[in-house]
């Protein structure tokens, strides 16, 4: 009766929400779709959980753990102001049904004392577990508590897979156990089953009868909107491979309470590939054991799985009640009692869930769309490697506790991983860094770069680099590759078109970093030369190709340049080479060198039929008289002396004789007239 009335009600709702709504419906719904996951913190060290579901104000408890929870719970929905819920049992063992050694229904009792109303009982149809051989007892009494206490059995509704219910905006989808899975399972199929660590007996059962059990808890998705969350009670290994094999990827939810209290036994890494959640949680209480030296609850034997895929959230390790908000899609994530005064989990979080000795904690960075983020992450300046689940990446412990940054994955490659300020966040190195002092290579994704069998060089950038086999970059190094020369600077680039100071000398490196040799070479508009042995010819004179060249003490070839040697002044040309028997102009300014290339100073010389003199400083006389061992000569518009001649010199006239020397202090005939010279040379017409 309780089953009809129920979708009868569904289905009058549907009508009211079209009639109210019209066209806009879907719409509507999309915009306003909201539930909240509340995974109940039941303060205790014995095994069992409770969820409360709600969705606009209706309420959904599923299971109640064992006796001891009940305070915590009915606090919890005290907080909330809930007063009327519907309880959803996944089976009837007695750490699902806050039940007591003493008394199998204390939970519920429990629930009635405290003035909570059961409006509607879900609990596994019959035909779930046929062989249990403890239920028919069980289903008795719930039916005499349902007459005694709430609105009679006929608020009792039986699930099994294909059975639907609403609460509020989400819809609940049995999906498990599979009946032909659970008639083809028996208490005897678990003979010779002992109770493990992570495996409780019901009180009074044998151990075979709890393993079917459990694998016969109901599996049930709920949905709220486009977000989904996949319950699944006690489910054991055989009930977990057969939800693979008949429903695949229709597993598929963003949130996943734990299997079995969070233990391994059912949460298997197959089952895990096809719920793929974004989160999972487990009341992780009672699971395993209590480390001695910590006081936490262990959490490694689900945690090795579910961390692999989600971000787990270990309520009995946390201490904190986890709250699932959901609303039009996204998902928000609060660690405390009650939305407002809960914190919200957002950037950095870090929940339990590590290897439990030598840390504690795993860290997840929440985005603003309540995702964890995966894969590589730029986050402060830093990078970041989260895996599928969202868990941060970080190196690996050996049993000593002792930290190696070094993760290598089985394709070989290796990504490092150095520790924050405060010891918690774990970021990759990336781009070039040192690890003990070797220089390595960290692409943007922080993996390592390798060498090749050999020493090889590799372009990274816009750069060259030597590199060796196991991938450290080589620096500070001459190094021979396929019989060239290369150097490797500090920061491991290749030198090109750049000098590097070696021990042996300067050297150079040309255009494809290939060291020079017996080569000039211009940079910055000066020229430069690299001996046979490919260093910087420095201080010299060199002769090359039957010309001279000088290199001064920074190596710079001289070119237009006067250059003195052992006393002597030579002059080297735009092209380096020294000049010889040659006149150069400079500023305006003519100078002569010799055959031998010396600068000629202070005398007279003749070259072809001329005679010219240079000063001191190797000038040229041009339109100048100069005196000369104890003689005045005069030289003209061209530097050469002038012979036989009379020169008019500011306004006065003079007269230069066959040998070019100046007439003084005579009487003479020059033409046709008779000069009388004074003492310095200054002519007069006389007759």
């Amino acid at each position: 009766m309780k089953r009809i009335t129920k979708y009868v009600c569904l289905i009058l709702s549907a009508v009211v929400t079209v009639l109210l709504f019209g066209t806009d419906t879907k719409a509507y719904a999309a915009q306003n779709q909201e539930m909240n996951l509340y995974g109940i913190y039941v303060n205790s060290n014995e095994k069992g959980d409770s969820v409360l579901l709600e969705s606009k104000g209706h309420y959904l408890l599923m299971d109640l753990g064992m006796s001891s929870h009940m305070p915590a719970i009915c606090q919890e929905l005290d907080r909330l102001g809930v007063t009327n819920i519907d309880l959803y049992l996944s089976h009837l063992h007695v750490d699902h049904v806050g039940g007591s050694r003493q008394d199998w229904l204390y939970g519920l009792k429990y629930l009635y004392d405290y003035g909570i109303q059961i409006d509607t009982l879900y609990l596994p149809d019959p035909v779930v577990a046929p062989e249990s051989a403890g239920y028919a007892q069980k289903y008795e009494a719930l039916c005499n508590f349902m007459d005694q206490y709430m609105g009679g059995r006929n608020s009792m509704v039986y699930l099994q897979k294909g059975t639907c219910f609403r609460i509020g905006d989400v819809m609940a989808n049995v999906i498990g156990p599979d009946l032909d899975f659970v008639n083809s399972i028996h208490p005897s199929t678990y003979n010779g089953k002992v109770s493990e660590g992570d495996i409780g007996t019901e009180y009074g059962d044998r151990v075979p009868n709890t393993y079917y059990e459990n694998n016969c808890s109901l599996i049930t998705k709920f949905t709220c909107g486009d977000v989904s969350y996949l319950t699944t009670g006690d489910m054991l290994r055989d009930e977990a491979d057969s939800l693979v094999k008949t429903l695949g990827y229709e597993l598929h939810a963003d949130i996943y309470k734990m299997a079995h209290h969070g233990t391994a036994t059912g949460n298997t890494s197959m089952l895990l590939n096809y719920v793929d959640p974004i989160y999972s949680f487990a009341q992780n209480a009672g699971n395993a054991y209590i480390d001695a030296q910590t006081g936490e609850w262990r959490f490694e034997s689900s945690c090795k799985v579910t961390r692999a895929t989600s971000m787990p959230y270990y309520i009995a390790s946390e201490k904190k009640t986890i709250i699932y908000h959901v609303k039009n899609g996204s998902i928000e994530l609060y660690k405390g009692n009650t939305i407002p005064t809960a914190k919200k989990l957002t950037g950095w979080v870090g929940v339990y869930g590590a290897d439990g000795t030598n840390r504690q904690k795993d860290f997840y960075y929440i985005d603003e769309d309540g995702m964890p983020l995966t894969g590589i992450q730029e986050i402060g300046n830093r990078t970041y490697f989260f895996n599928e689940g969202g868990r941060m990446g970080y190196g690996n412990y050996d049993k000593f506790g002792n930290y190696d940054p070094w993760v290598v994955y089985k394709n070989g490659k290796k990504r490092y991983f150095m520790w924050s300020e405060t010891g918690n966040l774990a970021y990759m190195k990336t781009g070039f860094s040192k690890v003990r002092g070797v220089l390595y290579y960290f692409n943007s994704e922080g993996i390592k770069l390798e060498g090749d069998e050999d020493f090889s060089l590799r372009d990274i950038g816009a750069y060259t680099y030597g590199v060796e086999p196991d991938g450290e970059i080589v620096t500070d190094e001459l190094r021979n590759y396929e019989n060239q020369n290369y150097y490797f600077q500090s920061n491991g680039r290749m030198a090109q078109q750049q000098f590097v100071e070696l021990d042996e000398g300067t050297a150079y490196f040309g255009v494809y970093g290939t060291q020079v040799f017996d080569k000039m070479v211009t940079r910055g508009g000066k020229t430069y030369y690299l001996d046979e042995s490919g260093y910087m010819a420095q201080d010299c004179f060199l002769e090359m190709n039957g010309k001279e060249y000088h290199f001064d003490d920074d190596g710079v070839m001289a070119c237009r340049k006067f250059v003195r040697r052992a006393g002597k002044t030579y002059y080297y040309g735009k092209y380096g080479t020294k000049v010889t028997d040659q006149f150069i102009t400079l500023a305006g300014k003519e100078y002569y060198l010799d055959e031998q290339g010396v600068l000629m100073r202070n005398t007279m010389f003749d070259v072809g039929n001329s005679t010219y003199y240079v000063d001191a400083n190797g000038v040229l006389a041009t339109q100048k008289k100069v005196k000369y061992r104890g003689h005045i000569y005069y030289f003209g518009k061209y530097s050469t002396m002038v012979r036989n001649k009379k020169v008019r010199i500011q306004g006065a006239a003079y007269y230069f004789g066959p040998d070019g020397q100046m007439y003084t202090d005579m009487k003479t005939t020059i033409g046709k007239k008779v000069y009388q010279i004074d003492s310095e040379g200054k002519m007069k017409i006389v007759k």
